[in-house]
């Protein structure tokens, strides 16, 4: 157990009439992924054995690094609804809480106990507040209800948002360079052995999905034309190679515009949306034949967190919060 967790439940309550939430530990990790089957289950993306495993191989390297921050909710220590923070850089010294693992089993819901789970996981993070940055993330998968109960705690969509997802052919005959600086990775890509682009980008580990099972992200943080008259084949060229390498990667096209604009003139356009669309219609061959796209993404959400690091929380180091239902 991370010895950062000081907070633990007292159990000495009603049980047919408390829900008890606390902070989540390591050892609540087989109930949390149990939780994850049936999430996934009802979401319809169903989670197989290997992807359960992996998942709970994340859990427990999340927790071993300090990368995350959940709360949970017990009905006489049955997990029934949960929340969690991973902690994530994007390539900055500080890091930013990621929403995600939320959870709360069909017989509880309607009851508000989500929405105290959330509170809860809010005032966690107050423990942590100089090593976060003033914002939270997350990208919904739910339905509309779970849109506004997003809005509601202040939660508003991110424009620019787009992602990969997929295996791509690997390029061979392309000459490359890799270095790190400390959290940022950098490749530069050569042309007649002069630098034609780079990209910058940060490692990052997301919860385990269905779709990407070890939770492996790459976030690219900057595209550097390193040559004026770089062609628009060859950069897509450079983005193949490096999709074979990073099969899973986000990055936003309002940074990368505020980071350097020339990727805009190998494009071909003069605003965001005119970006956004010509990177959708780029192209990658994918193994077995299957073409591949770079996609927006419209679920994508921000939370500015000043004023929750700004608060002051007073702790009891044993009760987190009891919260009474009635039927």
């Amino acid at each position: 157990m991370n010895g950062s967790l000081t907070n633990e439940l007292h159990v000495d309550v009603d049980k047919n009439n408390y829900i008890n939430i606390r902070r989540l530990y390591e050892t609540d990790i087989e109930q949390v992924a149990n939780a994850r089957i049936l999430q996934e289950t009802e979401n319809g993306n169903g989670a197989t054995n290997e992807y359960i495993v992996e998942y709970k191989k994340v859990l427990k390297k999340l927790f071993d690094q300090n990368r995350i921050i959940g709360v949970g909710a017990f009905d006489d220590n049955m997990l029934v609804s949960l929340a969690c923070f991973n902690l994530i850089n994007f390539g900055d010294s500080k890091l930013i809480p990621y929403l995600c693992g939320v959870w709360t089993n069909p017989e509880y819901r309607g009851r508000k106990i989500a929405n105290n789970v959330n509170q809860q996981l809010m005032k966690c993070i107050q423990q942590r507040k100089k090593e976060l940055q003033p914002r939270a993330l997350l990208t919904l998968e739910g339905t509309e209800a779970a849109f506004k109960l997003y809005k509601k705690l202040g939660y508003q969509n991110v424009a620019g948002e787009m992602s990969f997802l997929g295996d791509v052919e690997s390029i061979n005959d392309i000459n490359f360079e890799e270095s790190q600086q400390e959290k940022r990775h950098s490749i530069i890509y050569y042309e007649n052995k002069k630098p034609a682009m780079q990209i910058i980008y940060s490692y990052e580990q997301f919860f385990a999905h269905p779709s990407n099972i070890d939770g492996k992200m790459s976030r690219i943080l900057q595209i550097n034309n390193l040559q004026g008259d770089l062609k628009l084949n060859n950069f897509r060229t450079y983005l193949q190679h490096f999709f074979s390498k990073h099969r899973f990667c986000k990055y936003n096209v309002r940074e990368l515009i505020s980071a350097n604009k020339e990727i805009m003139k190998v494009l071909g356009v003069a605003t965001e949306d005119e970006m956004i669309q010509a990177l959708e219609n780029l192209s990658f061959n994918g193994i077995n034949g299957k073409t591949l796209n770079i996609k927006r993404s419209n679920s994508v959400m921000e939370k500015n967190l000043q004023k929750e690091l700004q608060e002051r929380t007073t702790w009891n180091k044993r009760v987190i919060f009891e919260y009474k239902y009635g039927y």
